[in-house]
């Protein structure tokens, strides 16, 4: 399974735009993608469609109160969806009292590394937090995702 994480410091810029489509693209080829919302505002999770609100989430994931195979949800086009909720949030604090948080995801990840060719990787709009932290620390290739405008591009750096 290779593993992408798409970053960047500013919101609005593509990341989940281009998540979504390139794990659409890769599902339609007939490749087996997971994609993964480790934003909390989940808008991967709503881009397909999924409402998970009352379900386990990413949130669960990390807190390894269970395994990702538990919360994968088959969402349209043949994407395997991780689903976030704002409870993600929460992580920042959890993570503030657990050895080498940013580790949880690779771990979690390498339980189903036979199960997909892919895994996408949405981050949220802040490289210097735990979830874009371990999101890095888990993928083969990082990708950053800009507009070609100036806000973009600073956020870059």
């Amino acid at each position: 399974m290779h593993t992408l994480a798409f970053a960047n410091q500013k919101g609005g810029c593509g990341k989940t735009t281009t998540a979504v489509n390139l794990a659409g693209a890769l599902a339609e080829r007939g490749d087996r993608v997971l994609l993964v919302d480790l934003d909390p505002q989940a808008h991967a999770t709503l881009a397909l469609g999924v409402s998970v609100e009352r379900e386990p989430s990413m949130i669960e994931v990390l807190a390894d109160e269970m395994p990702i195979a538990e919360v994968v949800r088959a969402a349209p086009g043949g994407i395997a969806l991780a689903p976030s909720t704002a409870r993600l949030c929460e992580y920042e604090e959890i993570s503030a009292r657990t050895l080498r948080p940013q580790e949880r995801l690779s771990r979690s990840l390498d339980k189903v590394r036979g199960d997909y060719d892919w895994c996408v990787l949405d981050c949220p709009p802040r490289t210097e937090g735990i979830l874009a932290m371990s999101a890095l620390r888990a993928a083969d290739t990082a990708v950053l995702v800009i507009e070609t405008g100036a806000f973009a591009l600073q956020g870059a750096l």
